[in-house]
Order: structure tokens, then sequence, then C-alpha cells
């Protein structure tokens, strides 16, 4: 199961994950945005997290981000 990071919390990135939720081949993990942008800490469940501090959170080669 590949694991997925949507950049984006907007309608777009709430399409895309309605779409990757039903793949049992995905698994989304988190979504990020640049933080002057994010306004709910969670989205379905989820945590939002500032794109600056992705890395810390996600360490490079554990996420695909689309």
């Amino acid at each position: 199961m590949r694991k997925i990071v949507i950049v984006g919390n907007s309608t777009a990135a709430e399409i895309l994950y309605g779409y990757l939720k039903q793949d049992p081949r995905y698994k989304v993990v988190s979504f990020c945005a640049d933080a002057e942008f994010i306004t709910s800490t969670q989205l379905h469940g989820l945590e939002v997290l500032p794109l600056e501090e992705l890395s810390k959170k996600v360490p490079p080669g554990q996420a695909t981000i689309l």
C-alpha cells in the first residue's frame, strides 16, 4: 500500500482524497498546505501539515506527495 500526502486543502484536494480512499493500493496519511492557507488542523480526520514542516513529520521516501 502506497502512502500519500495530498498537497492542498481545497475542494480539489478533497476530490482527490475521495478517489484515493476508495482504492486499496493507496493510503492517504495527511494533507499539507502553506501555513497561511491552513484554517483547520484536520481534514477528513487527517492532519493538515504546514508545507514548511512536512519533511519533519513525513520523512522523504516514506510517502508520495500528490
